[in-house]
């Protein structure tokens, strides 16, 4: 009777042990969807994968970028996660070369509308670049996956990423001291 009543009693205790270490573990570790994890539940970094304008022109180190451009960035997570955006929306600044900051528009798709859109974030000026001169874009090591743990920072050494491009310069104008319709649109497409 006695041993009975230990082996019910050890068998008790065996099965609140389990149900503790499965309530202990994190919920992350069984998240999915784009969130950052592996398949064994391990965290990966976040990065940049790309930066480019709606055309497709690659970004960084480019010459004769418009001075009304819409840049796409392009991570390899979901950073547009509604928790972290509010967030992640004062991750980028653009600096003009006298390392001024100017005013820029950041947009997202919503990971619950276009789930496709998850890993891209948009960015363009306020106001229209002044030609010929050079620009950077900051992006903040802080930058945060949909996961709550990965950051830009893990894959930059903690310092970011620095987008170096540089405006067209204006053409020369006509006999008349005017630009040519075609060269406006170029330099300001709508």
């Amino acid at each position: 009777m006695f041993y009975n009543k230990m082996k019910w009693r050890s068998g008790q205790i065996f099965f609140l042990l389990i149900i503790f270490l499965l309530a202990s573990l994190s919920p992350a570790v069984f998240a999915a969807n784009g969130d950052g994890t592996g398949s064994n539940g391990v965290y990966r970094s976040l990065g940049l994968m790309s930066v480019t304008l709606t055309d497709g022109t690659k970004v960084n180190g480019a010459v004769n970028i418009p001075l009304k451009p819409k840049f796409t960035f392009l991570f390899d997570k979901n950073v547009v996660y509604l928790l972290y955006w509010e967030r992640n929306l004062g991750c980028f600044h653009l600096y003009a070369q006298n390392n001024k900051e100017l005013a820029i528009n950041v947009t997202k798709v919503d990971d619950t509308v276009d789930f496709s859109k998850r890993q891209d974030i948009w960015v363009e000026p306020v106001d229209a670049l002044s030609p010929g001169t050079n620009y950077n874009i900051f992006v903040s090591p802080d930058l945060l996956a949909k996961n709550g743990v990965s950051t830009l920072g893990t894959t930059t050494n903690n310092q970011g990423v620095t987008i170096s491009f540089k405006t067209v310069d204006l053409p020369a104008v006509n006999n008349s001291g005017t630009l040519h319709r075609r060269e406006i649109l170029r330099l300001c497409p709508s």
